[in-house]
């Protein structure tokens, strides 16, 4: 069963950057944003309500709970939806995965957890992976908007990262975890909808197939769908394990970029490939060889 549950989490996260780049266009990013949490936020906090599951929360938690929805379910997803509009989908779900070796070393600068040789020479890996997957583009045609999409995934991950952080905290204070997820989608919700307003955005829709049946698959599956098969996992069979989700992905999501995009992958995309998965294997072994602590949550947190 549990080999069943990984294999949808799977196929939900990998497809969903297709998701994420089809709702590019009319709608601003912001706006997709907030209809995507909103959405599952509220239906997420029904389900806890309805089941009564809902944990009662202190003022302290509501405002971690707010800074988790800022970095996990706002600012990332900023960065993920503007960078799918200059660079392929599956690139940034590539940039992603270096997620994995940021939540060690965030572990270390926030917790105090050692950081082993093994993960500095992961960490090596990872960042020369990525120069590898983007240099052609970068040194052949000194593309603004791929330099810009690169920062963004960059920016979007970091915040990702920081977000895990704050589970952390949250993992250590005994929170529930579908109760701190589902007030962190809503407060990431009112958040994005904030911005709108700052920014002077209008509430626009785009009714088109396309874009409606986007929405409705980045909720139902790779919102709610998504986290609570990782709940599931993470309760069976360990964060770090969970985890390799992160590793696998990119290979799924650069070939759907490939067969819905068009990217074509180069001799530099397979080196810089190999080096980042490399990467990524190198620190989930690490965290493997640990003794499992509450914080080590923050290896498998969800997309």
């Amino acid at each position: 069963m549990n080999g069943i549950f990984y294999g949808l989490l799977l196929f939900f996260w990998s497809t969903s950057w297709i998701a994420i780049a089809w709702q590019a266009g009319n709608v601003p990013s912001l706006v997709s944003i907030f209809y995507r949490f909103a959405f599952a936020g509220g239906i997420f906090m029904t389900a806890l309500l309805i089941t009564r599951r809902l944990q009662p929360s202190s003022i302290t938690d509501h405002g971690f709970y707010i800074l988790q929805g800022l970095l996990l379910f706002c600012l990332n997803f900023m960065g993920f939806y503007l960078a799918t509009s200059y660079i392929a989908s599956g690139l940034v779900a590539l940039v992603m995965s270096s997620a994995i070796v940021m939540n060690v070393i965030n572990s270390r600068i926030f917790y105090g957890q050692t950081l082993s040789r093994q993960t500095q020479i992961a960490t090596v890996f990872g960042l020369t992976g990525l120069c590898l997957v983007f240099m052609k583009d970068i040194a052949t045609s000194h593309d603004l908007d791929t330099i810009k999409g690169i920062a963004m995934a960059i920016l979007g991950t970091s915040c990702f990262s920081l977000g895990n952080m704050v589970s952390v905290r949250n993992s250590r204070k005994n929170v529930d975890l579908a109760t701190a997820t589902a007030w962190a989608m809503c407060y990431g919700a009112l958040a994005t909808f904030g911005l709108i307003q700052i920014m002077g955005f209008s509430l626009e829709w785009d009714s088109s197939p396309r874009y409606i049946g986007a929405l409705i698959y980045l909720v139902l599956g790779a919102s709610l769908g998504g986290f609570t098969l990782y709940l599931r996992l993470l309760t069976k069979i360990g964060a770090a394990k969970a985890a390799y989700v992160l590793v696998v992905t990119p290979v799924i999501a650069l070939a759907f970029s490939a067969a819905f995009e068009g990217y074509q992958w180069e001799i530099n995309t397979f080196l810089g490939f190999g080096l980042v998965m490399a990467g990524n294997v190198l620190v989930l072994r690490g965290t493997r060889k640990q003794k499992p602590r509450p914080e080590n949550i923050s290896q498998g947190q969800a997309v």
